[in-house]
């Protein structure tokens, strides 16, 4: 051993055998690489290997991953092993950060609630005051048609010719009693105007489809598989099993063909081009024509026409045979009155005394009782079908809004959501709507108004909108009028509807209505950053639980980081989501875009402001009441 004098004199000793050299280089290195047959620590050292194991020594190199897992095992510990002192290295975990999303409170707007509505009206369908139809609507820019039909018989014939009196016409029997509808058989010259013949077609379709059994749609014909319209593709017609009709009326039918069998495409030409020439034979790919006119006081046939109705008529429009199309309309209108109208059985042997029933006494309305029972089962989704409903909102928009669009399109403000898509909001965000016909709907902003009409027949609701600019306000209260005999044609119910034409700033009728409303729309992509400032304190009159969806925000950020500068903002009551819009949503672009639906949510403003201040990141706030209580006590703290 050195002395002490040599040990700090900084001189090197002169110890020949460094043993913890050998300890290093063999001991440590099998202790880590030995394996459970390798010889324990208490064993003679091995005698060598020759030149069998030279490897060995690059796998004995194998001890880094315990190394490292040692050392991550003491960087991850706050506390010292040895003591009970704090490691000062380490930083203590801040307070995680509260978000606005992240209340307890949560609510499912994702499904529609079975509620008990009446989908269908009691009331007839014939025309009263207000109506808009699709012949008035012609007529009145009779100058901008042109002929579609002729006769292939008669070059001379000029009856299927634009004429100010003596044009060419067909009616159309609407599902409910009493109504009818006429169109004018002519196309228009812009290819973009209304077309009553592809009207025609289309409601026709939509009838056959909605308002009948498979039965019945039988005796019409499968429906052209071509019409984009009305695509053939949704097992949601009435179910089969419907008897709408006396137990000795032939309107019930037993089943013949299935209303989806492929047929063959019949493509129609371009509503801007011309028919094809009369010169053109057309034989060789042409249904037979039917062989004699039907008789209106006979029954129902038992088999279905050959060939089927529905393919004759689109044969007649592919190849602008006017004289074919009219005999097709007569028969299937025959066919339509013998549902709507059946005759009353009489049994001889019930009263011998009772006299038969007269001519003008009708069994019940068959496809009205078809349509009553679609919407009652509706197969898991309350309501009309989608398709319906969309026909029936585009027939009112084409004769009502339609002819006014000019006036409309001279504002640079004005645009509108798409029928589709305000679907797609009603269904997905506002279950409260279908709940109770005193559901409240309110559309600050409402152009013509036709968002508030689609969400009173889909959902029953009551709808009101009120809208600033004069030439859509206009419009919307005629296209009001019309409303409602148009909902009665098609033998439907309809939650009621008020529009306003004013600035819904300052209405007292907006006021009236907020703390009542469910759902508030706000279409205010185009609006001013201090409209929209000025319209945020109304909403404190909501009730919890009420939605507002809009075009943008009415938040700073959507699911923001609660903090005390935002933690009492007016639009901290509300639960905020974002969602998308896909091309063809909005009339104003083709584009996509997101909307967001706003959920007053006290009860989660009231559990995340609690819980902020309970962090201490709030100590310097001061404040206990917060938002959440409305009006008045925000108003009482700025004072």
């Amino acid at each position: 051993m050195p002395t002490d004098a040599s040990f700090f004199s900084g001189k090197p000793t002169t110890t020949t055998t460094p043993p913890t050299v050998r300890v290093r280089t063999i001991l440590k290195p099998r202790l880590v690489s030995s394996t459970p047959l390798t010889s324990p620590l208490t064993s003679p050292e091995p005698s060598p290997v020759p030149a069998k194991k030279p490897p060995n020594p690059k796998k004995r190199k194998a001890p880094a991953p315990v190394r490292v897992k040692k050392k991550k095992l003491k960087k991850k510990n706050s506390w010292d092993s040895d003591s009970d002192e704090v490691n000062d290295d380490l930083e203590v975990p801040s307070a995680p950060p509260i978000y606005r999303s992240s209340a307890s409170t949560s609510r499912s707007t994702s499904s529609i609630p079975t509620t008990r509505r009446k989908w269908v009206t009691s009331d007839k369908g014939d025309a009263r005051d207000g109506h808009v139809s699709s012949e008035s609507v012609v007529v009145s820019l009779m100058k901008s048609y042109k002929a579609y039909f002729h006769n292939p018989d008669d070059p001379n014939d000029t009856s299927f010719e634009p004429h100010p009196t003596n044009y060419p016409v067909c009616d159309l029997e609407y599902p409910n009693t009493d109504a009818v509808e006429r169109f004018v058989l002519l196309q228009p010259k812009d290819k973009d105007h209304y077309s009553p013949i592809m009207d025609f077609e289309a409601s026709l379709y939509t009838i056959v489809k909605y308002y009948m059994t498979p039965e019945q749609q039988s005796l019409f014909g499968p429906i052209p598989g071509d019409n984009n319209l009305l695509p053939d593709n949704e097992d949601d017609g009435p179910p089969s099993s419907v008897s709408p009709s006396p137990p000795n009326s032939n309107a019930s039918l037993s089943p013949l063909t299935s209303i989806s069998s492929d047929e063959e495409d019949i493509k129609p030409p371009p509503r801007s081009s011309p028919c094809p020439s009369t010169t053109t034979s057309t034989t060789s790919d042409a249904d037979p024509e039917p062989e004699e006119e039907e008789d209106p006081n006979a029954p129902l046939p038992t088999t279905p026409p050959s060939p089927p109705l529905l393919r004759t008529l689109k044969r007649a429009i592919h190849t602008c045979n006017g004289p074919l199309f009219m005999k097709i309309v007569r028969r299937i209108n025959i066919f339509l009155k013998k549902l709507k109208y059946p005759p009353v059985p009489h049994d001889p042997y019930l009263f011998s005394s009772t006299p038969p029933p007269s001519a003008s006494e009708t069994g019940p309305n068959a496809l009205m009782q078809n349509i009553h029972a679609l919407c009652a089962s509706a197969q898991g989704k309350a309501g009309i079908p989608e398709k319906l409903l969309m026909r029936v909102i585009e027939e009112n928009y084409q004769r009502s809004v339609g002819p006014h669009v000019n006036k409309l399109r001279s504002s640079t403000v004005y645009g509108e959501l798409l029928p589709p898509l305000v679907s797609t909001l009603l269904t997905t965000h506002c279950p409260a709507l279908y709940t109770s016909p005193k559901a409240t709907f309110l559309d600050l902003g409402s152009g013509v108004g036709n968002i508030c009409v689609q969400a009173s027949l889909q959902t029953g609701c009551f709808s009101y909108g009120i809208e600033i600019q004069r030439n859509p306000s206009e419009v919307g209260n005629k296209m009001l009028g019309a409303w409602g005999n148009r909902v009665r044609m098609w033998g439907l119910q309809t939650g009621d509807v008020e529009l306003e034409e004013g600035d819904f700033l300052g209405s007292k009728r907006v006021d009236e209505l907020m703390g009542k409303a469910d759902v508030v729309l706000v279409d205010n992509k185009v609006f001013e950053g201090k409209l929209n400032e000025s319209l945020r304190p109304k909403f404190l009159d909501l009730k919890e639980g009420a939605v507002v969806i809009s075009l943008a925000p009415f938040v700073p950020s959507v699911n923001a980081r609660v903090t005390e500068r935002n933690l009492d903002d007016i639009s901290a009551i509300f639960r905020v989501s974002s969602h998308p819009y896909f091309p063809g949503s909005v009339s104003w672009g083709n584009a996509g875009g997101m909307y967001y639906v706003h959920e007053v949510d006290r009860e989660g403003y009231r559990d995340v402001r609690e819980r902020y201040l309970g962090s201490g990141s709030g100590a310097g706030s001061g404040e206990e009441g917060g938002v959440g209580e409305g009006r008045t006590r925000r108003s009482s703290r700025r004072r």
